[in-house]
């Protein structure tokens, strides 16, 4: 996998880290 696909990746799960700590999980 290419560093563009992980640094995407961390990008997407730091969204999701994100809304999932605004509601409270």
């Amino acid at each position: 996998m290419s560093a563009l696909f992980y640094d995407t990746l961390a990008a997407i799960w730091i969204s999701i880290a994100g809304v999932d700590a605004r509601w409270g999980h």
